[in-house]
């Protein structure tokens, strides 16, 4: 689910947490503050997070409910097996290293083929090695967990630096 779904739910007057506590994992989006609320308002579920797209066709990395609540609620996840995942520069398309904010770069067994009638729309975003440059922004850590954090068309330049309007 979406914060903005799960919201709603949580905050209703005739919510009440007993009703769910056969729950055991919730799979949730949003942003870190939230997600912790949220873990905090149904306490015998674990929330979990991920990252994707569409063409992705779904989600391409997910968190692990033995991780601890700070890795669970401020990154996706790791990388689902048969995907790969790295951070490359928005203008050049080169890797770069670890920690470094970057366009989100994937390919794997569940990637689309391409947009539809939209031969050159598919070579903009995929190149020849099968990477789709998502237009997301974000981090990989040493451990290979992924850090969403803004889109590339949110992108303001500030005194000559890119800057996304994420952060401000």
């Amino acid at each position: 689910g979406f914060e903005t779904i799960w919201l709603p739910i949580l905050n209703h007057p005739d919510f009440d947490a007993s009703d769910i506590e056969t729950l055991r994992l919730i799979f949730n989006v949003g942003v870190s503050e939230r997600l912790v609320q949220m873990q905090e308002m149904t306490p015998k579920a674990i929330q979990i997070q991920g990252y994707g797209s569409t063409e992705a066709c779904a989600f391409l990395s997910m968190g692990r409910p033995e991780e601890s609540l700070e890795s669970r609620t401020q990154t996706c996840g790791r990388p689902i097996p048969g995907v790969q995942v790295r951070i490359v520069s928005p203008e050049t398309r080169e890797p770069l290293p670890n920690g470094e904010l970057g366009e989100i770069a994937y390919r794997g067994w569940s990637r689309f083929s391409g947009y539809y009638n939209d031969p050159e729309g598919t070579s903009a975003v995929i190149d020849n090695e099968g990477w789709f440059y998502s237009g997301d922004l974000g981090t990989l850590d040493e451990d290979g967990q992924l850090t969403f954090t803004s889109r590339l068309k949110d992108m303001l330049k500030v005194g000559g630096e890119n800057v996304a309007a994420a952060e401000i």
